[in-house]
């Protein structure tokens, strides 16, 4: 082939490349542009103007990325991005506003177009910081040949670890039929809600080193169960039971970390198989909440009371715009998650400087700032923009999300050179990938950094 002729095909592509990179931020600009001018009050025709903006900054990132495999953050975190924040004012709140019961708590309705803009401009502010350096995504291969790690790292270094995840699993077991499932649907706090942030890191070290010490010969998604099967067996045990208790968030978390690491070493993965994991998920989600339900014939197979998970959490970020607005910025419930990090950290900080214990995440700041002394009996939950705007103003939300779209663009490109430490990394941000939206922003850094610091200590221990 003529060298010119390749040559003028990659200046073409390139051209084409940075051509959707400058449609993006002319979508934001738009965005940013519309939310400036938004009038205090309820406009569906806005809404539907930003969800407009986002759908197309999210097709004009698939044609940058010319992707294959479309099991990656990027897609699902877009698709629960989706329902978290464009659902509600376009298609619920003029016909149904109180359809979902956080809502029938009260909020102010005219802040509804502006925070929806405001998450239409985290959500670009993301796409910009995985489109920055302008290089594609390389195809994370790291199951086979974890050179120079791959004569050092065998299946007796799993043993510890497995041995770990069975402890684990059999103090869960003991717990739910000590306390009953119903009990532990909603209990997560205390040392109960360490124990289980803590198993989860456990969980995706185990997951990681397993995958890590296997050679190219059981690469298959089928072989991969069958080498150390005890381990696997029991993971999925223990993502029955939490599923069984009404616990989802761990078990979602789980399912997403596996599939991400029997998956995501394919070159091709299809948006058919994609939207079939998930309607598949959403389906099987329902259909424990049907099997809990009291009254199984007020449940629904609408699309939208099937997605009400998520959407639920859009009531905070409503709260998070009106009560910045009138009050100002609560910086310490951003910072609080991330020194939960630290062993201890938190508690000295809240006790040397007095803070209260409601400032210390977003989540309980805004239970307790609408349900006042009923707090105890319900948590409102949080989301991403909604924690970013609370701690750190539209500042925040803008930089906080860039900076995020760097780090998944950074560990995707990272994982794919077959060092452990960066594939737990980039496992641990796929299983984040739909409860991050929903969650406090620093939540996925916690997760990381203790996940990093036991598989250190872990490969040191062999049995």
């Amino acid at each position: 082939m003529d060298d010119r002729y390749v040559c003028n095909q990659n200046s073409l592509s390139l051209k084409h490349r940075q051509a959707e990179k400058r449609l993006v931020f002319l979508c934001g600009l738009v965005g940013a542009a519309a939310l400036a001018a938004a009038p205090m009050q309820y406009s569906q025709n806005l809404c539907i103007f930003f969800l407009i903006l986002f759908s197309a900054a999210f097709i004009l990132f698939l044609k940058y990325e010319k992707l294959k495999n479309y099991f990656n953050f990027p897609v699902v975190f877009s698709i629960t991005y989706f329902f978290v924040y464009f659902v509600y004012p376009v298609f619920i709140y003029p016909y149904d506003k109180y359809r979902f019961f956080s809502f029938a708590f009260g909020f102010n309705e005219n802040v509804i177009t502006k925070a929806t803009g405001l998450a239409l401009l985290g959500y670009i502010s993301f796409m910009a910081g995985l489109m920055r350096d302008g290089k594609k995504h390389r195809r994370v291969r790291f199951i086979g040949s974890f050179s120079p790690l791959a004569d050092k790292y065998k299946s007796s270094d799993t043993r510890f670890v497995t041995l770990l995840v069975i402890i684990f699993t059999v103090i869960d077991i003991i717990r739910v039929v000590q306390s009953g499932s119903e009990r532990l649907s909603g209990d997560q706090g205390g040392i109960w809600g360490y124990f289980l942030y803590i198993k989860n890191c456990v969980f995706a070290v185990s997951v990681t080193m397993q995958l890590c010490c296997l050679k190219k010969e059981y690469a298959a998604a089928v072989s991969i169960f069958k080498k150390n099967a005890l381990l696997w067996i029991v993971i999925m045990t223990d993502i029955l039971v939490c599923f069984g208790t009404g616990r989802r968030t761990d078990p979602i978390f789980l399912s997403l970390l596996i599939l991400a690491g029997v998956f995501l070493h394919r070159r091709k993965f299809s948006i058919w198989k994609m939207i079939l994991i998930v309607a598949a998920g959403v389906f099987f989600m329902n259909m424990i909440r049907l099997a809990r339900m009291e009254d199984a014939a007020a449940f629904s197979f609408n699309i939208i009371d099937m997605a009400q998970d998520l959407i639920l959490n859009n009531y905070t970020l409503y709260v998070a715009y009106d009560y910045v607005g009138e009050n100002g910025m609560v910086p310490f419930t951003l910072i609080g998650s991330l020194l939960r990090i630290f062993p201890f950290l938190l508690g000295i900080t809240v006790r040397i400087f007095d803070i209260p214990y409601f400032h210390v995440y977003s989540a309980s700041f805004f239970t307790v700032l609408i349900l006042k002394e009923n707090a105890g009996s319900l948590g409102l939950g949080t989301n991403i923009i909604a924690s970013l705007y609370l701690g750190a103003g539209l500042f925040g939300v803008i930089a906080g999300m860039y900076f995020y779209g760097m780090l998944v663009k950074k560990c995707s490109l990272k994982a794919s050179e077959n060092n452990p430490y960066k594939v737990l990394l980039f496992l641990i941000l796929m299983g984040v990938s739909v409860y991050n939206v929903r969650s406090e922003y620093f939540y996925a850094a916690g997760l990381m950094t203790v996940s990093m610091v036991m598989m250190y200590l872990f490969r040191k221990i062999r049995l």
